[in-house]
């Protein structure tokens, strides 16, 4: 039942929340919740049903709190049934340029259907323009329910998120068997590597593996190559962070991000697009460094870093031409992309680059797999923890240092205290039948680790918070 409801859920594409790796564009990801420390002794026994959680009030009559008792109005007692004029009075233009109200109706009557009623349990967030309400549904996982209002009046709609809530951890596992079968109830295809970095010699001991050996298709995560390459050349002078970088038409992408909204000719420092594409996995961000950096230069990273099956990630693609081999292309020209080798890629890539970026109501309606075992970037969690080996290695370095800051601004659900992480540097990626997280973290007492969980489905949703929530259990026990 879990993998089932956070599978749909993950299916729901909402104005924002394109992407999965990061924090979303415009609904604001909810904040990252501190639940109490996990006590073996305390958790209560598997079959004993807790007690509900009481249903909290908040203000209806801010701006925030009316837009947000209409959709819980429309999923709990219209049954998600709404007519397009009462969307379009209560969502902005902004949001329904990107997301038309017929599909908005789609996707109330689907939010309806599997979760209706929700209750609210807890207030996450709550300022002007953004609420963030915890609700119980009917299905046994707990809901994010984010809205984000236009600043101006009539204050409208211009943002909306359904995010499975994490577990709290109490709940979680506290033995890596639990952990390893909460990994694989997630997907057909899944992989779990925690392992211990020796910064000296660049070296991964594993501390707990699962499929340690399987290149997993990897989302977002393939940024992690770029920022390394980038580093890697600021250290030997050919760049520096503070360079100024202009927008290209050509090198814009689809969300997530941002900086496909910034007019062509505008620029900003190598810093600013890195943040961007580490912290909220900007893709226009991406496409710009990668140009930059080099297509070559970073397949060059890849084999120098000791990735077990270089050819793997080459041509190494931007984010563009994925949306475009994903979602301009049918079968058979995918299938015949696929047969051929790499040079012949290279020449497909090089006559793609002059066509135009495809419509973001394309991705809209991308919900299944698409070649997610053949049009991708693929890593196993070993490959992942000899790239994280070699940031750890440089961090004396100015550039590389200041690229681990970068890999620190989205904790990806972890938090660093004194008392666990001192360092925690996160991305991590996703799409249709693609989750995957990659942690590098160092302990109080200075040791540093590599934690991926991730999984793959080829038919399927894969549930990322189910993983989040392996990735606290895991987080955990390398503490100990």
């Amino acid at each position: 039942m879990r993998k089932t409801t956070c599978a749909m859920l993950a299916g729901i594409v909402m104005f924002g929340a394109m992407g999965c790796s990061g924090k979303q564009n415009k609904a604001e990801e909810p904040p990252k919740e501190t639940a109490p420390a996990a006590n073996a002794d305390a958790a209560p026994e598997e079959s004993a049903e807790p007690a509900p959680k009481p249903t909290i009030s908040y203000d209806k009559t801010s701006p925030t709190g009316t837009r947000m008792a209409w959709v819980i109005d429309v999923i709990n007692n219209k049954k998600g049934v709404v007519e397009v004029s009462e969307i379009e009075a209560n969502v902005d233009k902004t949001m329904l340029d990107v997301l038309p109200a017929p599909k908005l109706q789609e996707v109330f009557a689907q939010v309806a259907s599997q979760l209706a009623p929700m209750r609210p349990i807890a207030i996450a967030k709550d300022s002007p323009t953004n609420l963030v309400l915890r609700v119980a549904t009917k299905q046994p996982a707990e809901l994010f329910v984010v809205v984000n209002v236009t600043q101006a009046a009539p204050h409208k709609i211009d943002g909306l998120l359904f995010q499975p809530a994490p577990t709290d951890n109490a709940k979680l596992p506290t033995t890596w068997d639990g952990v390893l079968a909460g990994v694989k109830q997630t997907a057909s295809k899944t992989q779990l590597y925690a392992a211990r970095i020796d910064p000296k010699t660049q070296t991964c001991t594993p501390v707990k593996t699962h499929e340690p050996d399987l290149a997993m298709a990897l989302g977002s995560t393939f940024k992690l190559y770029i920022l390394t390459t980038l580093a890697d050349q600021i250290a030997a002078g050919k760049h520096t962070w503070d360079e100024q970088l202009a927008i290209e038409d050509a090198k814009k992408s689809l969300p997530s991000g941002k900086m496909q909204d910034e007019a062509a000719g505008a620029t900003f420092p190598l810093e600013h697009f890195a943040r961007l594409m580490i912290s909220i996995s900007d893709n226009t961000a991406t496409d710009h460094l990668l140009a930059l950096a080099g297509r070559e230069n970073v397949e060059a990273t890849v084999a120098a870093t000791k990735h077990h099956d270089p050819a793997k990630l080459a041509p190494f693609l931007s984010t563009r031409e994925m949306f475009t081999l994903k979602l301009a292309r049918d079968d058979a020209q995918r299938d015949a992309y696929v047969a051929m080798d790499a040079e012949a890629r290279r020449a497909e890539l090089a006559k793609m680059a002059s066509e135009p970026l495809p419509a973001l109501e394309n991705a809209m309606g991308w919900s299944s797999p698409r070649y997610i075992d053949s049009i991708e970037w693929f890593a196993t969690g070993e490959d992942l923890c000899k790239l994280q080996a070699h940031l750890v290695a440089n961090k004396d370095n100015p550039a590389h240092a200041r690229a681990l800051e970068v890999m620190a601004v989205n904790p990806g659900g972890l938090e660093a205290t004194t008392e666990t992480w001192t360092y925690i540097g996160y991305k991590g990626g996703s799409e249709p039948g693609v989750a995957h997280l990659s942690y590098l973290l160092q302990r109080k007492d200075g040791a540093w680790f590599s934690l991926v969980i991730a999984g793959n489905d080829t038919k399927e949703q894969v549930p990322v918070m189910p993983l989040i929530d392996m990735a606290r259990a895991s987080s955990a026990l390398l503490l100990e």
